[in-house]
This record gives structure tokens, sequence and C-alpha cells, in this order.
């Protein structure tokens, strides 16, 4: 009883906040509450009992006597309208009723046209728990839909009463536990209603089906849905579209694509699918994601057009990035479609490819600000080719790579650089305005000490230029806004050999050579301690260590170290490590992916924990590699000339000479005491020699070898560069869709611009009825670094639900960062077609 008075209480209180008074009719037609009515004693409030003996009598009270009170008005009779004096009062009051469901109406304040619709899922409501876990999806205006929906939610455990979240549910429970469902859905009255739901949303009977037709045939709908009505006329009565939206988001799915996958390789062998796919175009066939094997026959289509006589790479291009937005198999296929996108960004930047230039810096500017990326293409492409077991496929186009990047990149950028490799360079090695390794500590480093300021140097064996951009990127990506990444290059000492390179990189006024043992004043440069022992000479409050080392470092423990030193030199070796030794080198490319992810993590780390806010980045050298074989005639042999030290790429000597096939150098600019020429094999040639490998060598001069970064990671005190991602624009004007999809026009605002920490962003874009998904979702990367504005235009077609829609309701076209999780822009659209 004391539930029914505070009940009752609420009630009033929510009248009156928008009448003067309450007047509430309580119908009991069994009696069963009339001897609480004593209890009821509520303040101000009239309670009486109504029966067809008193009616004139309660209507004088309630309208003459006292008009300005409350009244409970409790009735134990059936009554007609025609005989029911009050009815006019009535109209114009509030009902009660005590029993659970009746309750629950009340207190959550049901719409009339929904209160059967309460009482039909009685069951459901009597216990407490899912009474409770309902009322959280719960509002005044809710649907009938909506209703059932919430309910559902519920009864599966669900966060969202989402409709595709439900089917997901859905689909995966009746995959293994079928007669479970329709238990569940029996017992609480719930079975008709959710047979309903589904004939209505996809025009599938399961009162003529069971669970596994009712699946195969939502997916043979999506999947007929691309076909223009082309094959399965037998669908016909379906609503294929609707199909398709909702198994586009299942399918993407690893649960239920996982529950399911018994029945798409059944329908994929009993229907002939892949029959089907080989007849369609293959803009018919990127937009379509029910089957795995239309990803097969998408690559061998794009691989058997790079075969082609003049292939257009950005259309091959353009036909994986539609593909990445159709990802119901892309993510299974990615090392695949990484494979060819990198194979065709390649060819396609050195198509045609033509280097002109006026002098040797001109070639430098050239490949830092294109060229390298060519270097970095070939490398991803062996890293995403040597991911893939079933490779063979690939041979044709690798082949193609590979004649391409040896016989005309590297050949015509080699011609051309060391065409403008003057007498100067030889003599000097200077190339107007750029830096040279041996001045790397006077003009770099030496500042810091001098002004008591700390600075850590990273040496990382053999990172090649293209390697440190990418390094310099990924640091823009995950460093503090409070940081600044600068990225610069410097030519490195010839030979490019790690013994004469590291040196060059110390403070190195007396250094000397002798039959390949260098010293600085009088100090080996062999072994971390003896370098340690000269940086100690210049400046005391020094250390060198490794990175392995210090990375094995708390911070209490690396703070220590490195406190009171000026100058801290790190020796990173990973890449020469793994590519100097003939039965690791063809796994050179995946050490530089390691050791770039390493440098990173060594760079924040330090950032972090030893407090180190002035940090740089370079190598001693870079490399050459190409994963065929050389050929004999690659390899130069028999030299008049006595040799001091030789390698692969370099021969050192006091004899000046002339050889063919090499390019004589004079190495007085660095051992200024010696009489010592560097003799370095042209283009990519390779000198013969016994041991080790071919493919992975450096001591030349060619500008993959001799240009290596210099990175400059600055900590900021009062000023902050903060981070933005890329925004997006919608192009269309009309905001107005009359038919069943519609095609959307974006445009990438800036370019993605990494160092300056403008960065790419991947987004989902959707059409929405509030939360609920009305159309598919595509996927969309906006990575472009396009300069121009058709390189960053794009255009997104969605597909939309075939339902009624309201007439001037706004619909939203929504794009979410998938990242963040984040709706960073949201557009009404009106909705023309279905309407009511």
């Amino acid at each position: 009883m004391e539930k029914i008075i505070k009940l009752l209480i609420e009630k009033i209180e929510k009248i009156k906040k928008n009448q003067n008074r309450a007047i509430i009719f309580w119908e009991d037609l069994k009696g069963e509450n009339i001897e609480f009515l004593e209890e009821i004693n509520i303040t101000g409030l009239n309670v009486v009992v109504h029966n067809h003996k008193n009616q004139f009598k309660l209507k004088k009270l309630i309208e003459l006597d006292k008009p300005k009170e409350d009244f409970l008005i409790y009735r134990i009779e059936e009554m007609k309208d025609n005989e029911n004096w009050l009815l006019d009062i009535e109209k114009y009051s509030d009902s009660f009723s005590p029993d659970t469901i009746a309750l629950l109406i009340d207190e959550l304040d049901v719409k009339d046209e929904l209160k059967d619709s309460f009482r039909n899922y009685e069951k459901f409501f009597l216990n407490q728990k899912r009474k409770a876990s309902f009322e959280k999806f719960y509002y005044r205006d809710i649907s009938e839909k909506e209703m059932f929906l919430s309910i559902l939610a519920v009864l599966f455990k669900l966060n969202s009463r989402s409709f595709n979240d439900i089917m997901k549910a859905i689909i995966i429970l009746v995959v293994t536990e079928e007669d479970k469902f329709y238990v569940e859905l029996q017992k609480y009255n719930l079975k008709e209603r959710f047979i309903s739901l589904i004939r209505s949303e996809f025009g599938i009977d399961l009162e003529k089906c069971n669970s596994e037709v009712f699946i195969r045939k939502l997916i043979l709908a999506q999947f007929a849905y691309k076909l223009n009505n082309k094959y399965f006329l037998d669908l016909e009565e379906l609503n294929k579209n609707n199909c398709y939206i909702t198994m586009d988001y299942l399918l993407k799915d690893k649960e239920v694509k996982s529950a399911i996958s018994k029945y798409l390789e059944d329908i994929e062998d009993s229907h002939e699918i892949k029959n089907i796919l080989e007849n369609l175009t293959m803009e018919e066939l990127l937009h379509i994601g029910t089957f795995e094997i239309t990803d097969k026959i998408i690559i061998r289509k794009i691989l058997e057009m790079t075969e082609e006589i003049n292939p257009n790479y950005d259309l091959l291009i353009n036909y994986i990035k539609i593909r990445k937005s159709e990802i119901t198999n892309y993510e299974k296929y990615i090392s695949y479609y990484r494979v060819l996108e990198t194979a065709l960004e390649f060819l396609g930047i050195t198509k045609n490819l033509k280097m002109q230039f006026i002098h040797a810096k001109r070639v430098i500017e050239a490949y830092v600000d294109k060229f390298y990326k060519i270097d970095t293409l070939y490398r991803k492409f062996y890293v995403s080719f040597e991911k893939i077991s079933d490779n063979e496929q690939y041979m044709t186009l690798r082949d193609k790579i590979e004649i391409q990047y040896n016989n005309n990149y590297n050949r015509i950028l080699s011609e051309e650089w060391e065409s403008h490799l003057d007498e100067e360079f030889s003599m000097n090695h200077k190339i107007l305005g750029v830096l040279n390794q041996w001045d790397f500590y006077n003009s770099e480093i030496a500042e810091y000490p001098r002004k008591k300021n700390k600075i850590f140097v990273i040496i990382s064996d053999a990172l090649r230029y293209e390697a440190g951009i990418e390094l310099a990127e990924l640091l823009a990506q995950e460093s503090p806004e409070k940081s600044r990444i600068e990225k610069d290059y410097m030519l490195a000492s010839v030979p490019s050999i790690t013994s004469v390179c590291m040196s060059a990189l110390l403070p190195n006024e007396g250094i000397r050579y002798d039959k390949g043992n260098i010293t600085i004043k009088g100090i080996s440069t062999k072994g971390s301690l003896n370098r340690e022992k000269i940086l100690k000479e210049k400046i005391s409050d020094s250390i060198i260590i490794s990175s392995s080392d210090i990375m094995r470092l708390s911070r209490e423990e690396m703070i220590e170290i490195t406190k009171g030193k000026y100058v801290v030199y790190i020796y990173h070796d990973t890449i020469d490590a793994i590519g100097d030794n003939k039965k690791t080198e063809d796994k050179v490319f995946d050490a530089v992916e390691t050791a770039v992810e390493e440098l990173k993590n060594l760079v924040l780390s330090l950032n972090s924990k030893a407090k180190a806010n002035n940090i740089y980045i370079t190598a001693d050298h870079g490399f050459l590699y190409q994963r065929t074989e050389l050929k004999e005639y690659d390899k130069l042999n028999k030299f008049q000339m006595d040799i001091l030290e030789q390698g692969k790429r370099y021969i050192i000597s006091e004899e000046d000479v002339q050889e063919e096939g090499l390019k004589k150098i004079e190495m007085k600019p660095l051992f200024k005491q010696e009489n010592l020429k560097a003799y370095i094999p042209l283009r990519n040639l390779r000198i013969k020699q016994q041991g080790g490998g071919s493919k992975f060598v450096h001591g030349g001069i060619s500008i993959q070898e001799l240009l290596v970064p210099l990175i400059r990671f600055k900590s900021l005190k009062n000023e902050i560069e903060k981070k933005s991602k890329v925004e997006l624009e919608l192009l269309n004007s009309s905001k107005i869709i009359s038919n069943n999809f519609i095609n959307l026009s974006f445009l990438q605002t800036e370019k993605v611009d990494t160092l300056n920490k403008v960065f790419r962003r991947k987004v989902i874009i959707g059409l929405y009825d509030g939360d609920e998904p009305i159309s598919d979702e595509k996927i969309v990367v906006l990575d472009s670094t396009g300069t121009t504005i058709r390189e960053r235009q794009f255009d997104v077609v969605l597909n939309i639900k075939n339902k009624k829609y309201e007439l001037y309701r706004k619909y939203t076209l929504k794009i979410t960062d998938l990242e963040d999780d984040e709706v960073i822009n949201s557009i009404d659209f009106d909705i023309r077609f279905n309407n009511f």
C-alpha cells in the first residue's frame, strides 16, 4: 500500500505542475483494494467511491461543492459510456491502476498508443532487473518499434538498441542455439512481433523458413543487391536494400563472420559465386564484399592490368582505395593489397622518369623532395611481399619492379648524380650548402656544452635518408605537443664505411689512417670505450652508451647515468648488423622497420625518462640494396694498384691511378696528414671479393649511401605546436535524398603534412536517424599529400534503407573519426521518398 500511496502522490504532483487540481479515476472492478482506501491519507485529496447509485451526488461534489479540490475516484462497477454521469469529467482527468504493468505504465508516463504493447509484454516486465535495464532505453516519445528493440536489447544483454547490434546478437545465437532463441521469445510473448519485424525489414517470413534459411537469404540478398537483378530472381520479393545495409554492417564484424562462415562457404560453392563474379566489371566487383572470393578476383585482375602495355597506375591505385571502404574482407587481404598498392605507387612515380639537373645540389634537393620516396616504396614493397606465403602470383610484378628500380631509377639517378660530382667534390668532398659529416660535431654539437646545455646524439648504423624521414614522421605523430621535429641531411664521408664515418662524427682534429686503423689524437676509434675517450678529450662531461643498454634502464637509472653529462652519444646497430651478413642480408628491409620503431621508442623514452630536451638522430652512412642477385658483369676485379683496404664498394690506396669503372676521390679533406685516395665503383657496380653478400653494400658515393638523415628533436619551453588532423568538407549543394542511394562528393581541405603535425584521419561516413544507421557505412582514409584540390577530392556512395521516412524530418549525415570515436561533422538531409 505504501507504494500505491507514493505513486499517487507523484502522480498528483505531476498533474498539478500543469493544472490547478488533480482528478484521478481508479477502476478496480474486482474490488481488490477497497479495504485499503481508508489508508490513503494524502493532504488535500478527497477519496470517493463511484457506483451507479451515487453519481449525481459525486458530480455535484466535484463540480459545485469542491470545484478546486483534488479527487481520487475509485470505481468498482463496470459502467458503459451512456450510464456514466462522470464521463465528461473522466475525459479530461487521469487514470490510475496499481497492478504491476499499470504501475509501470503510470510510472513511465506511457503514451496511450503504447499502453497495449506494454500490457502485451507483461511477463517481460515482471522481472525487476529487466525492468530497470529497459528504463535505461526508455523516453516519453519512444516509438513502438524502439520499445520492442529495447526489449530485445535487454533480453540479449546489449548496451545498444541499435537494430544492427540486435541482429548481430540474434544471428550469433540462432547459429549456435536456435531453440533457446525462440524459447526466449515465446516465453515473453515476443515471437509474433519479432516475426513481424523481420518481415517488415527484410521481406522474409520466418513462419515459412528456419533460421538457417533466413541467414542464407540475408547473405544472398545482400550479394544480389549489387548485381542489378542479373541473378537470383527468386529473391525479388525480399527487401534487398535493407538486407544489404544490415549485412554490410554484420559482415564487418569478426564474431558474425566466424559464426556464419560455414554458410558463406557453402553458398559460394552451391551458387557458383565465382562464375558470377568473373563476369562482372571491375567497377561492379569493387563494391561487393559478401564473399572472400571477390578479393581474390580483384587482386588477380589488378595484377593482370599491371601487365598491360600502358597501365593506368592511378586508376589501379584508386581501385584499391575504393576497396578499402568496402572492408568486409579487406583486412584479411591487407598484405596482398599493400603489396599491390606500394608496387603501383612505385611504378607510377618511376614511369617516364626524367632526371636532368644543372649541379649536384639540385640532385640532392630533388632526392629529398621526391626521389627518396622511390627507395621507401621499394623497401615497403618487399616488407609486404615477404608477409605473403603464396606470393608466386606476384613474381611477374616483382620482376617488373626490379627492372625499373635497378636498370632505370638507380642507374639514371647514379649516372646523373655522378656526372655532377665535379673536381671540387673529388678533391674536397664539398657541395655548396650541404653539411659535411666531419663538420657535424663543431657545427651542430659543440655549442651545447659551451652553453652548459645537454645534448643527446643517437647514431644509427646504416640508417639511410629515406628511413630517417619515416622516423621523423613517426616522431611527429607520437611526440608531445611541446616538441618540434626538424628534418635535415648531411653528406657522409668517403668511403662511406662504418670505421671512417663513425670517426668523422666524433671531434676529429688529429685524425689519422694507418692501413685500416683510424686514430684521433693517438686513440683508436674502434669500439665505444675508445670513442668515449676521444669524446672526453674534447668534453670531459660526456658519455657513450649503446641503445640497448640505455633502454634497459629505469627512469631513475637513466637520469643518474646521464647526470652532469653535457654530451651523450648513443650507438644503435640494427640495420648494418643484419645487412652485412650474407645469410641475413635479404632481411635488411625488415631490419629497417625494426630500427625505425626502436629509434622512435628510444627518443620518446629519453625525452620522458631522462628529460632529454635536445636529441639529434643521424647515421654513419646509408646503403645500397637490391633483391635480385647481381650479374658477374656488375662486379669489378683485377686492379693495377697497391690496395690498403678494400670492400665491395670501395678501395683505399695511396697510389694515383686511373682505373676503368672506378671514380677517384681524395681522402685528404678528412685525413689531412695522409695522401689517401678512395676508388669507388661507378653507378651501382660492386667490387668482386670473397665472403659476405653483395646485395646490401655501402662504402660508395651513391646518394643512398652518402646522404644521411639529420633529425633534430627539441622540447619547447613556452610554445605548443598543436597537432591536428586533416579536415573534410562536403561539396554537395543539395541536401535532399530522392532515392535509395546518394552520391556524396568530399574534399580533404588540406594535405597531410606530418612533420608540421597535420596528420591523416580515418573516418566512417553514414546516414543516421538519431543514433540508428539508415545507410551502409563507408570507411575512408584521408591521407592525401596532394597539393591540388583535384588530388584531394573523392566520392562516396551511400545506400539508403528502404523504409517509411517522415516528410520534413531531418536525417543526419555523420562523419566520425574512427580513432578518436568523435563525430567531426554532421549535416542534415531531407529524404523525399517513401514519405508519410
